[in-house]
C-alpha cells in the first residue's frame, strides 16, 4: 500500500485507509512515512495490534496525517467482520505490546 499526500488544499475530505498488518520475515510490521524532512518508522507486531489505521487531512489550515496500528478495524471503514470490537481490557487487566517508532532526520539540523 502506497500513497502520495499532495499539497494542502481547500476544503479537501478527510481520507482514511484501514489495512490489515501483515508481518514481514522478522515478525514486525512496518509504516513508514517519507518526505523531504525525513521518515518516520513504526514498527509493531500483528499479533498484538493486527491492524492499522491511516489518517490524513489534506485541507488547508488542518494538514495532518496519523498512523494508529490497533486491535480494531475502524467502525466506519468496509472490511473484515472480524476486529470491529477490538480488544476490551477488563478493569485491573493491562496488555503489552512492542511497538517502535524511529525518527530520522534528512536535514542537517531541525531548523532546514
Amino acid at each position: 500500500w502506497r500513497r502520495v499526500i499532495g499539497e494542502p488544499e481547500p476544503a479537501a475530505d478527510e481520507q482514511v485507509d484501514a489495512l490489515d498488518a501483515v508481518a514481514g520475515p522478522d515478525g514486525w510490521s512496518i509504516a513508514t512515512l517519507s518526505g523531504e524532512a525525513g521518515t518516520v518508522t513504526v514498527r509493531f507486531r500483528p499479533e498484538q495490534l493486527p491492524f492499522l489505521t491511516v489518517w490524513r487531512s489534506t485541507a488547508a489550515g488542518s494538514y495532518a496525517l496519523g498512523i494508529e496500528p490497533g486491535t480494531c478495524w475502524p467502525s466506519h471503514a468496509a472490511g473484515p467482520d472480524r476486529g470491529k470490537a477490538g480488544r476490551i481490557v477488563e478493569p485491573g487487566e493491562s496488555f503489552e505490546v512492542d511497538l517502535e517508532i524511529v525518527f530520522e532526520s534528512t536535514a542537517e539540523d531541525f531548523g532546514d
